[in-house]
């Protein structure tokens, strides 16, 4: 099995990403269980996490009174460290993540997210499997900050780990993503969009497996 890897979110900064149409930063440390709650800005307001554009739309309103609140940024917060880690959202309602430029707010020429945090074991110590990093290990956790931007017509990724700037292709530093912060588990066990019902309960057993696969080699299961 690959070593495990511990990881741990400072922050992420939203600029021209879906309704946040201006540099928002959101401390993610110590948060514990959170409900976000928003309020769409009247016509010409917009900016600071307020509605100004239809990006990435909200779901169905809860309730009476609470339609106000569709296209505040709820979704798009919550979602914008998969994105940055990724380049991908969860499902809308139609099952399908947003368009690759959909994301970029109205009026913005581009869209970034900077998710900042700390990684300990995986590659990093122990790699081997044997022991390891983090806490277990005693092995300070290493900083790391991804940056992602996507343009009208272009794609980058930014990924800095310890000080060591991953630099490459876009696929060749998505790929350190991967070996280093595990981007592809995370999306599989942390987020959870509002549109995807009764999620694992809801899947096929040759989906089942899949998704079991993505995260522990089925032979451990025969």
């Amino acid at each position: 099995l690959p070593p495990p890897v511990q990881l741990r979110l400072h922050a992420v900064t939203l600029d021209g990403f879906g309704s946040f149409d201006r540099p928002t930063e959101y401390d993610l440390r110590g948060r514990g269980l959170l409900l976000l709650q928003g309020a769409c800005a009247a016509a010409g307001g917009g900016g600071g996490g307020e509605a100004s554009g239809e990006a990435l739309p909200e779901g169905d309103a809860g309730g009476e009174g609470q339609g106000s609140s569709n296209g505040a940024g709820k979704t798009t917060l919550a979602m914008a460290p998969l994105w940055a880690l990724t380049g991908s959202t969860d499902a809308r309602a139609n099952g399908k993540p947003v368009e690759a430029r959909g994301v970029i707010s109205e009026g913005a020429s581009r869209a970034v997210v900077s998710l900042r945090g700390e990684v300990s074991g995986g590659v990093l110590q122990g790699g081997d499997g044997e022991g390891g990093g983090g806490e277990g290990g005693g092995a300070a956790p290493v900083p790391f900050e991804v940056t992602r931007m996507m343009g009208r017509r272009e794609h980058s990724l930014r990924f800095v780990l310890g000080g060591q700037v991953h630099e490459g292709t876009l696929a060749q530093v998505q790929a350190q993503v991967e070996e280093h912060l595990r981007a592809r588990h995370v999306g599989t066990v942390a987020f959870f969009g509002q549109h995807m019902g009764g999620g694992l309960l809801d899947k096929t057993d040759a989906a089942l497996k899949a998704e079991l696969q993505a995260l522990l080699p089925l032979g451990l299961w025969e």
